[in-house]
């Protein structure tokens, strides 16, 4: 492979990205697994499905501990299912495989030809050593700004998949864990449109150099529309700061589940049985 040819800083660069996108293939497999145990009957099978298999008319709250919870409603409150978060967690893993494989074929791609390597959106790493394996029959323009976008198509929903994975588990720990309704209606409207601004400005960047890269052999990257396109780098600039900021956003609001967890949470749950408590 022409990627031997090149630089061990590239070549550490390149197995970092497989290294990524195996890890994200096998911890996919493993959350279709325990989806499906829980989807056939296993431990913390989501209720949205129950209805199937069997009566959802909970009526008390189960602890992990004997000592009755100081709540007495909580006796009505049913537990939240763990699907919502099952779902941010398979979205989140499949666009991970799926951004970090594509990036690894431009990498390796990029090693045969006279161009910097694109780490990131924003970055690319300088061509040290000359291009090895040029074959002039294979298209490398246009290949690589198709996987250019592909990868940062599936950048953006990880990013947002991110977000509500956080902010979803989180307050669904809190809810079980304490009885107290979560998350509230000004927690929905802030993260839904936490989400929706990292969806719709990373698209908007995205689609507007998709419209400008050209066509063929000439077309070009994303990275380089970044570099080179005033509107589509201002776009993806706004958009990497609202992802800064919606992390930010619901990693606080974590914290906070966290502290009205152990200020409030049933007498005996640990915070550490917590997520045990969230699948069942």
């Amino acid at each position: 492979m022409a990627i031997t040819n090149t630089t061990s800083s590239v070549q550490g660069i390149f197995s970092l990205h497989v290294v990524t996108a195996g890890s994200a293939i096998i911890l996919l497999l493993g959350a279709i697994f325990v989806l499906l145990r829980q989807l056939s009957g296993g431990p913390g099978q989501p209720r949205t499905f129950r209805k199937f298999t069997r009566s959802t008319d909970i009526k008390h709250r189960y602890t992990l501990s004997s000592t009755p919870s100081p709540n007495p409603t909580s006796k009505l409150t049913p537990l939240i299912s763990s699907m919502a978060t099952h779902l941010f967690l398979l979205l989140g893993l499949t666009t991970l495989a799926l951004a970090y494989a594509t990036q690894s074929s431009i990498v390796a791609l990029q090693s045969r030809l006279n161009s910097p390597f694109y780490i990131t959106s924003a970055y690319a790493y300088p061509q040290y050593i000359a291009p090895y394996g040029y074959d002039p029959e294979i298209r490398y323009g246009k290949i690589i700004s198709i996987l250019s976008f592909t990868y940062q198509c599936a950048m953006i929903l990880m990013n947002a998949s991110i977000v509500g994975a956080i902010w979803i588990t989180a307050n669904y720990l809190q809810n079980n864990g304490t009885g107290i309704r979560e998350p509230g209606l000004v927690s929905w409207v802030l993260n839904a449109m936490w989400m929706a601004a990292i969806v719709g400005l990373g698209f908007a960047s995205w689609g507007l150099g998709l419209s400008r890269r050209g066509s063929g052999n000439g077309a070009l990257a994303y990275p380089t529309l970044v570099g080179e396109d005033y509107m589509v780098r201002t776009l993806y600039i706004v958009y990497v700061s609202v992802v800064i900021g919606a992390s930010t956003s619901a990693t606080l609001e974590a914290v906070l589940c966290w502290t009205g967890m152990k200020k409030n949470g049933f007498a005996g749950v640990s915070l550490l049985l917590l997520p045990l408590l969230y699948s069942l």
